[in-house]
């Protein structure tokens, strides 16, 4: 091994070698070197430690991290022109020749140059933020609780939904094998509830059961693929649905009616042709199980029908359940760009009623889509006409349980006639988004605009881009 060796070294060092060609790119040779001596120097290493095998795998065993916390920092990467995408981090750049180079090593420990302007498309470093969250998991414990704090640490970041998205998972995933009967991480990740057996499903699962298939990202009934696949005339379709839709409502108002199996046909119904057709019945549906239905119906479908629909329960459902469960299916981003929805929902902004504006704003900061920061800068403050009778504080209470701590505040419930209200869920939304706190200029528009300029307007870009 030693002779090998000391013969690459003898060639590696060889005036000929390191002179065949003048066209090669300065800096070549010398990458290779370094590439032969790091291979040579494994090999040996390997040889050494062979004899003792079982003594370093009884080892590795014991230093195994069930979390495999190097897998979930985040890294550096280079995106190439080329579409390959380079994981590890960015040593530096020079310039050499007239071309700068950028230095990097991968996450198996390969040392690369590569020409920035000729082979880089994009450089992403990691942030202050990603650092933070670095340091978070390498000195948290594997606990439920300390999962949940990190995740909420995820979310709470700017854009933390999208930038964290596969730690996020992560974490719920981890909490469930931790605390198996925390539901609400069940939800979150798009586990089904099955009353009738007793039992949670992940949504592949139950979807594929009962006849759904996967096309396009999204779960479609078996009926709408065929319907789609035959090209049938879009007016035809809705004639032909207004009958079927009809037909299943006359079978539920039947007293021997099989209402399990009827639900299931009510998915099959709903298609991005027939929402509007059936949410026009479900608005007014006073059975609040129905509703439920026809908001899973909703949820399962890819459209903007579909999405207004689960934006209008999601604010105006009485249910404060019912208004929880269609906010959660509309963060399914695969079915519901974040933008979209967080455009549609702004538009309850402009509602005379104050209680459709916090809902609103609670919504949008569930969303998280920084298209909305300035529509929420907008209504901080509004005016409403108020009643004597109308006491802002007593409102949280109709809201149900999304966490808000009170509807309105600086309101005199004594008062009548025009009054500006201090809404407090805008300013948790815009807080969320954002990551900043104004402190006293907490419902300052000016102030709010004021940061809103400086931030995306600093070297002429928006810093959230990576």
């Amino acid at each position: 091994m030693g002779q090998n060796l000391s013969l690459v070294v003898d060639i590696m060092n060889n005036h000929s070698f390191k002179n065949i060609s003048n066209d090669v790119p300065a800096g070549f040779y010398v990458r290779v070197r370094g590439f032969i001596s790091r291979f040579f120097a494994l090999f040996t290493f390997a040889t050494i430690v062979a004899g003792n095998s079982c003594t370093c795998l009884a080892v590795a065993a014991l230093m195994d991290d069930p979390m495999d916390r190097e897998a979930l920092k985040l890294k550096d990467r280079l995106s190439m022109k080329s579409g390959a995408v380079f994981i590890g981090k960015v040593l530096g750049e020079k310039v050499d020749d007239g071309r700068t180079m950028i230095s990097f090593k991968t996450q198996d420990g390969l040392f690369l140059q590569f020409d920035k302007a000729r082979m880089i498309s994009k450089i992403y470093q990691l942030t202050e933020e990603d650092i933070a969250y670095n340091e978070k998991i390498e000195a948290m414990k594997d606990t439920a609780e300390e999962h949940h704090d990190l995740y909420e640490w995820c979310v709470d970041q700017k854009a933390g939904r999208s930038r964290y998205k596969d730690q996020i998972k992560f974490h719920l995933e981890r909490i469930m094998e931790l605390d198996p009967n925390d539901d609400k991480v069940r939800r979150k990740l798009g586990y089904t509830f099955l009353k009738n057996q007793g039992r949670w499903v992940p949504e592949d699962l139950y979807n594929e059961k009962n006849g759904y298939e996967r096309a396009a990202g999204s779960w479609r009934p078996t009926l709408q693929s065929q319907l789609e696949d035959n090209k049938v005339n879009n007016r035809e379709t809705s004639g032909n649905y207004r009958v079927s839709f009809d037909v299943w409502r006359r079978k539920l108002r039947k007293s021997n009616a099989n209402i399990p199996a009827l639900f299931q046909e009510l998915r099959q119904l709903c298609t991005p042709n027939t929402i509007t057709l059936i949410f026009q019945e479900a608005r007014e549906e006073p059975n609040e199980r129905l509703r439920a239905e026809y908001i899973e119906a909703f949820g399962e479908v890819k459209s903007y029908a579909a999405m207004e629909a689960l934006v209008y329960f999601a604010i105006e459902d009485p249910n404060s359940t019912l208004r929880d469960r269609a906010l959660t299916l509309l963060q399914h981003e695969e079915h519901y760009p974040p933008q979209e929805a967080a455009t549609r929902l702004t538009g309850y902004f402009s509602d005379k009623r104050n209680t459709m504006i916090q809902r609103a704003a609670y919504a949008v900061g569930e969303i998280g889509s920084e298209v909305s920061i300035l529509p929420l800068i907008d209504v901080l403050v509004t005016r409403h006409q108020l009643t004597p009778k109308e006491d802002p504080g007593r409102m949280k209470a109709g809201f149900g349980n999304n966490g808000i701590q009170s509807f309105q505040m600086g309101a005199d419930p004594t008062k009548s006639g025009p009054t500006d209200i201090k809404n407090q869920s805008v300013a948790d939304a815009l807080k969320k988004i954002t990551g900043e706190d104004l402190g006293d200029q907490t419902y300052n528009k000016d102030a709010w605009r004021r940061w809103y300029v400086k931030y995306h307007t600093l070297t002429g870009m928006n810093l959230r881009d990576e």
